[in-house]
């Protein structure tokens, strides 16, 4: 079963492209959902990122994304330290469900939306890497509208990224999301014929 992988710039598209590839019977994952699953429920986790950041980011007991995000934003190393601890669980969360996915039999190929898989350099756990690319303006617009944040916070983010462009030129597949849902569709839907004839 082909185990493929879902990257791009923020705001993108490429959680509604999972989506799509879902509708046509493919099983998917959300690298962000195992992160949040990770903070709740991985007590080794939990307890080293307390040690790392204090118990300044707990609200009511539980770990508080919002309380990390702020603290690691702003201090680099802290940034660097929190990535080292949480990438290689995500990775390893996501080859369990690649596991019994593929015993399972019922899908032609997993894909695991994964924003920052050329950043971490995992690119080559998977057969192929789709790069869902769209005009920054529009991201920034999507970003806005979804999330509520500041401009800041949007270049901030950004910056952490490899640039779009130079994401694409590593890619086995681009998608470009810059027109309607539509076409949307119907570039996803072409690219699942082209997978499962390969």
């Amino acid at each position: 079963m082909k185990k493929i992988a879902i990257t791009g710039g923020l705001s993108s598209g490429k959680s509604t492209v999972c989506e799509i590839f879902r509708n046509l019977g493919a099983y998917t994952v959300d690298s962000d959902k195992i992160v949040h699953n990770l903070l709740l429920h991985n007590r080794y986790i939990q307890n080293k990122i307390i040690e790392l950041l204090g118990n300044n980011v707990l609200e009511k007991g539980l770990l508080d994304r919002k309380k990390i995000a702020s603290i690691v934003f702003s201090h680099p190393e802290k940034l660097h330290a929190l990535e080292s601890l949480i990438h290689p669980a995500v990775y390893d969360e996501i080859q369990n469900c690649y596991d019994k996915v593929k015993r399972n039999g019922n899908y032609s190929y997993f894909i695991a939306e994964v924003p920052l898989l050329f950043e971490t350099g995992c690119q080559n756990l998977f057969d192929f890497v789709i790069v869902v690319m769209s005009e920054e303006k529009t991201c920034k617009e999507r970003f806005e509208n979804l999330k509520n944040p500041t401009e800041y916070q949007f270049k901030d983010r950004m910056m952490r990224q490899i640039p779009p462009r130079e994401k694409a030129k590593k890619a086995d597949f681009l998608i470009l999301n810059d027109g309607t849902l539509e076409d949307l569709k119907k570039q996803v839907s072409q690219l699942s014929l082209k997978l499962s004839s390969i």
